[in-house]
Formats: C-alpha cells, sequence, structure tokens
C-alpha cells in the first residue's frame, strides 16, 4: 500500500510541476496602440482616390529586458507593406508620436496600420489601428484591434512522454526504496 501512495504522490508532484513551468512562461509581451485616435480623409493625388491623417500615434508596451523586435505593417485596401524589424523598447512605458499619413486608397478606402511585437522571433502580439475613408471627407475615430498570438504548444511526442515517466517511476522506486531501508 505504501508504494502505491509514494508512486501516487510522484506522479501527482510530477504533473503539477509540469504545469507550474508551463505557467511560469505566459508573461504578455507587447507594442501596441494604447488609444484610438482621430482620423480625417483627405481628397488622394489620383482621381477617386483618398489618404488618410491619423491625428496622432499613442502607443505602449512591455518588452522583456532584452527587449524584442518590432514589425509594421500598413496595409491599403488590403494591400500589405511591411517594414521592420525594429528593436521594441525594452521595460514598459507609453509614448505619443506625431500624425502619421496613409496615402492612395481607392474610395471606399479601409487604411490599417499594425503594430507586430516579436520576441525571439516568434510573433507574440499584433494592435492594429484602422480607419475607413467612405468618401474624400470623412473622419472619425480609429478602431483599435489588439491580439496576443497564443503559442504553439509543442505536444511531447511519446518518445518523450516514455522518457518523463520513467522518470517519475524511478523517482517513486526511489522513494518506495529508501522507506523500504527505512524498516530495515
Amino acid at each position: 500500500m505504501q508504494h502505491r501512495i509514494g508512486l501516487s504522490r510522484t506522479w501527482v508532484l510530477g504533473i503539477l510541476l509540469l504545469l507550474l513551468g508551463q505557467a511560469a512562461h505566459a508573461q504578455t509581451y507587447y507594442y501596441r496602440w494604447a488609444s484610438a485616435p482621430a482620423f480625417t480623409c483627405q481628397a488622394g493625388s489620383a482621381p477617386g482616390t483618398a489618404d488618410v491623417v491619423f491625428a496622432n500615434q499613442p502607443v505602449e508596451w512591455n518588452s522583456p529586458a532584452s527587449g524584442g523586435t518590432l514589425m509594421f505593417d500598413y496595409i491599403t485596401n488590403g494591400t500589405v507593406a511591411s517594414d521592420g524589424p525594429y528593436p521594441a523598447p525594452a521595460g514598459s512605458g507609453t509614448q505619443t508620436f506625431g500624425s502619421l499619413l496613409m496615402p492612395g486608397g481607392a474610395l471606399p478606402a479601409t487604411f490599417s496600420f499594425r503594430l507586430n511585437t516579436l520576441v525571439n522571433g516568434t510573433l507574440v502580439y499584433q494592435s492594429t489601428m484602422s480607419a475607413t475613408c467612405a468618401t474624400a471627407t470623412s473622419a472619425g475615430t480609429s478602431t483599435i484591434t489588439n491580439s496576443a498570438i497564443a503559442p504553439a504548444v509543442a505536444v511531447p511526442t511519446l518518445g518523450e512522454w516514455g522518457h518523463a515517466v520513467l522518470l517519475l517511476a524511478l523517482a517513486g522506486l526511489g522513494m518506495m526504496s529508501a522507506r523500504q531501508l527505512r524498516r530495515r
């Protein structure tokens, strides 16, 4: 009976350690839009097009001490132009940059400026500021969409599970053997 209790405790301890190890990596890092600025539309350089002007660019960030990497996507009517990579500021903070003009969308035009946060080369967060110009004189408040990207969870292979089970079983046998030695 004591053998089973020792093995059961070992299994429970092993599972708890596995779960706690996963939870320790749950920190969310981001470089994102802090609020939704106003926007105005104006006639573009070509007939039937519009430019959008975002009044300002308020951002906030929470990055690892080693920083991260930023990639920017400028999206006009679904066409993406990427820019970067750039180093992300380390730590946490806020800053408001000046206005941003995105040119040349065929009316009605949809404009989005997406901030992509990468840590160790892996995309972990996206923040998008969007506006739609129904006409060349449209105005309003932009829309912000923030999304934490769930990390891909590696499913252990049968061999990896077998190794973990063996280690836990040996640990359980070690507890059992120590108890048996105490009895003698």
